[in-house]
């Protein structure tokens, strides 16, 4: 009986996690893995980091929280040519874990943006400035 558990268990949270539509191109547990710059945070508040990668037209999102219900983004908008706005949703799910982890989403740099100027990453009532590559 123990395996129809742990199957019914890994279908329904492949079906949770498929219901995400993340517009990460790559989406890892931790810090980023090729950030540009270092990270000199311990993420402990639970406010997000944005970094610029070393891939040009690449930027990293990591984001602290629940590991089973976490945040995503959904949408990388150009505000104008120096700010870019990341748009958030939670996952919803009827119980989330009560840990704090950290997931990394790398995003596609909007085409419009000029990176050799410092650009502003607008994460709902964060900003973070990204210094010119």
């Amino acid at each position: 009986m123990r395996p129809a558990i742990v199957g019914i268990f890994a279908t329904f949270a492949a079906l949770g996690l498929s219901g995400c539509t993340s517009v990460a191109e790559e989406t890892y547990s931790g810090g980023p893995e090729q950030p540009l710059t270092t990270i000199e945070k311990d993420f402990i508040d639970g406010d997000p980091s944005v970094v610029w990668l070393t891939d040009p037209g690449h930027f990293a999102l990591t984001l602290s929280g629940s590991s089973s219900c976490p945040a995503y983004p959904t949408e990388v908008r150009e505000i104008d040519t120096q700010t870019i706005e990341v748009v958030l949703q939670m996952t919803l799910r009827p119980i989330c874990s009560a840990d704090l982890a950290l997931v990394t989403y790398e995003l596609s740099t909007p085409t419009g943006i000029d990176e050799s100027s410092p650009v502003v990453v607008v994460v709902e009532t964060d900003e973070f400035e990204l210094a010119p590559r």
